[in-house]
């Protein structure tokens, strides 16, 4: 079982989806979701919010068991720096 931590950063104001983030919650995620291996990447990312929008920092635990729940796609991304 491969096991790797990332982070991600996002800004939001459904204070509904905000308030189901919690410490210890297993989110199953079946789209697409941009993370980085560097929290000062993700951080950067919660900066952006502006108003009424709150930031959202993320630590993802991710428990690789079949192989297919996550891609390393540092050498494919257009941005190397953010290690996705």
């Amino acid at each position: 079982v491969e096991k790797k931590t990332v982070y991600r950063g996002s800004v939001d104001n459904d204070d509904k989806l905000i308030k189901s983030y919690l410490p210890g919650v297993t989110l199953l995620t079946t789209t697409f979701l941009s993370t980085s291996k560097d929290p000062a990447v993700a951080e950067m990312f919660c900066a952006r919010a502006c108003d009424q929008q709150k930031s959202v920092f993320c630590t993802y635990n991710i428990n690789n068991i079949r192989g297919c729940s996550a891609l390393d796609i540092d050498s494919l991304s257009c941005f190397p720096h953010e290690q996705e």
